[in-house]
């Protein structure tokens, strides 16, 4: 069984997600919190959760700083940011704070779902647009032949 964890301030978006995993017979989500402040009340009466799905646009403590926290506390969770940001210093941003996966929230509940289970086995999911931002970033610049 994989235990989730999804801190997300969207109520509806957090009660949608939440049913959605609570549905798969191999998946529970054992932590649902509206801000980074809630997740840390939450974890205290709770087993921690193998997997979490986080926000970054949060009230009080952002998902970025709140990842930081998160794994310097407990380095064996794994991170998966949800979030409707797709610009590259986010991204970026939440890779180096400790992020294992980055998918945008016009991902299907199945995209998600299929996520877990990469994570569960070792891989990193991105969403398409953010994985191409990663490899554009270290492309290496083409020169201009006027300046041999």
């Amino acid at each position: 069984m994989i235990s989730v964890g999804i801190i997300e301030d969207d109520d509806i978006v957090r009660d949608i997600i939440t049913r959605y995993i609570n549905d798969q017979p191999d998946m529970r989500c054992i932590i649902s919190a509206d801000s980074m402040e809630s997740f840390d009340e939450q974890v205290n009466a709770s087993p921690l959760p193998q997997i979490i799905l986080s926000d970054i646009g949060l009230p009080g403590i952002n998902g970025i700083e709140g990842i930081k926290r998160i794994k310097h506390k407990w380095p064996g969770i794994e991170i998966i940011m949800l979030t409707i940001y797709d610009d590259s210093h986010k991204i970026f941003e939440a890779l180096k704070a400790g992020a294992s996966g980055y998918l945008v929230k016009n991902n299907s509940l199945e995209d998600i779902r299929m996520a877990i289970e990469h994570i569960q086995h070792g891989g990193s999911p991105l969403s398409s647009q953010v994985a191409r931002k990663v490899i554009e970033y270290f492309k290496p610049k083409r020169q201009s032949p006027l300046s041999n």
